[in-house]
């Protein structure tokens, strides 16, 4: 047997935990719990990075909201941080399922221009509704806080923007009213998304289990399993080399290696033995996080 610990997995899950509590929130005991809140909050968090913004044709903003909806605009493009515009809840519940993300793939952002003592800007009746990708933002429409479910937000995604539907295509389906399919929401039950002109379509935002948790949650959790189990495959085909190093420099040693993420790339370290084993390229590590 190897004298080698070593839990990748379990190194993420600490490091996950430690993000949570840096965010405020308070990690599950249950590892793929923790794994899943973390997941969950950064999805419906906006990483700060200057985006292209594409704004839906015939868009109408309020008179009353024209300056605070350029600023926001601004920020958009810049890279700002979008994240005080967001629901309060990304600061209070980690595990909170944001619907209209889970099921349409859209954040509602407020108009607020003020600040609040807890750093989010002031609450707003009217609402942004953007589809938020990484490197552009897809304005779709601009609303009553609590239209989650408005014909209008996903027929302005496939008149202006049908690249974004078009791999999602269904054969057949029902155009609920936005009662409906609000319930459906509610309920845990999907339902499959009709646009104005009747091809239905998957759910843009990846779907939703009967809990309300996003599929894209469970799913990326799942492949943040296999990765650090890949990875700890990888390093463990380098234990004999490791442990003949150690025979021969450092005998009295038993190394305890941990994942760190080191310059894009992920690395497992002994502190104590001084070694420093790389176990993938930048590109590699990139696909744990997309």
């Amino acid at each position: 047997m190897s004298r080698i610990k070593v839990d990748f997995w379990n190194d993420c899950v600490v490091w996950m935990r430690h993000e949570l509590i840096a965010l405020g929130h308070t990690p599950p005991a249950d590892d793929i719990e923790t794994a899943a809140h973390y997941v969950n909050l950064q999805r419906r968090r906006v990483r700060p990075r200057g985006r292209t913004v594409s704004i839906a044709e015939g868009l109408i903003v309020p008179a009353h909201r024209r300056n605070a909806f350029d600023a926001l605009l601004g920020k958009m493009s810049t890279g700002e941080d979008l994240n005080p515009h967001l629901s309060r809840s990304v600061l209070r519940d980690a595990n909170n399922d944001d619907a209209l993300l889970n099921d349409w793939g859209m954040h509602h952002l407020h108009l607020g221009t003020r600040f609040d003592a807890d750093g989010f800007v002031e609450r707003t009746d009217d609402v942004v509704f953007a589809i938020v990708h990484w490197d552009r933002v897809y304005v779709a429409g601009i609303g009553r806080h609590g239209e989650w479910a408005a014909h209008r937000l996903i027929d302005a995604v496939d008149e202006n923007w049908p690249e974004l539907l078009t791999p999602l295509a269904l054969v057949g389906g029902t155009r609920l009213s936005p009662d409906q399919h609000q319930l459906a929401r509610k309920r845990g039950v999907w339902a499959v998304t009709v646009p104005r002109d009747g091809r239905p379509v998957m759910a843009p935002g990846g779907g939703y289990s009967t809990s309300g948790r996003g599929v894209r949650v469970s799913m990326r959790v799942g492949r943040m399993r296999y990765a650090m189990a890949a990875l700890q495959e990888r390093f463990m085909s380098l234990v004999p080399e490791i442990e003949a190093h150690l025979d021969a420099n450092a005998p009295e040693v038993t190394p305890d290696f941990h994942l760190v993420e080191d310059d894009g790339r992920f690395v497992a370290v002994d502190n104590r033995a001084c070694i420093r084993v790389v176990l993938c390229t930048p590109e590699e590590a990139a696909q744990v996080d997309a």
